[in-house]
């Protein structure tokens, strides 16, 4: 949970909650997730970027080690520290994020907006299904479409929003 978010000219602070539970990079370690499980949790990570696209915030660095999983199996996405509020006045153009999750236009190409985060939810997802990036390999069935739609490189053809996505991952659950 998010208490409160304050922005100055020197950025964004959030206070959060503690989360208790186990980082998803811990529990990727040893081997991808079942389709079920990796369902729930990208569910998850889509709902938190419903509630933060909502309020203006683009998360831009979603990756195993920023998803702790509760002990009641909930994903809970965390760290919003290169996090930033959609202005189109301000220039973003810059390289933040992780290499291999952040969306392209995160390393100069455009802005960055809400299908920032769908990317690397995209690569996160694949991840959880095949322990391999998309550029390497993509999950049999019907989530490699849900994959590629997110991972597009072109942002017109990715999901204009976590919703979209979520409906999509509910379709081919």
């Amino acid at each position: 949970m998010i208490y409160e978010v304050c922005s100055d000219d020197s950025g964004i602070t959030v206070l959060e909650e503690y989360i208790e539970g186990k980082r998803l990079i811990d529990i990727l370690s040893s081997k991808p997730l079942d389709r079920k499980t990796a369902f729930r949790y990208a569910c998850d990570i889509c709902d938190a970027l419903i509630f933060l696209h909502s309020i203006g915030i683009i998360h831009r660095d979603i990756k195993p080690s920023n998803v702790i999983i509760r002990p009641d199996g909930t994903a809970v996405l965390i760290d919003l520290s290169i996090a930033r509020f959609v202005n189109e006045q301000d220039n973003d153009t810059q390289a933040l994020g992780t290499p291999g999750f952040a969306a392209p236009e995160q390393f100069g190409i455009s802005q960055s907006n809400n299908t920032t985060d769908i990317y690397s939810l995209g690569v996160l997802l694949n991840i959880m299904l095949t322990g391999s990036h998309p550029s390497v390999d993509l999950p049999k069935g019907r989530y490699k479409k849900v994959v590629e739609q997110a991972t597009s490189t072109q942002i017109s053809k990715r999901f204009k929003n976590a919703e979209k996505m979520k409906s999509a991952l509910k379709m081919y659950r």
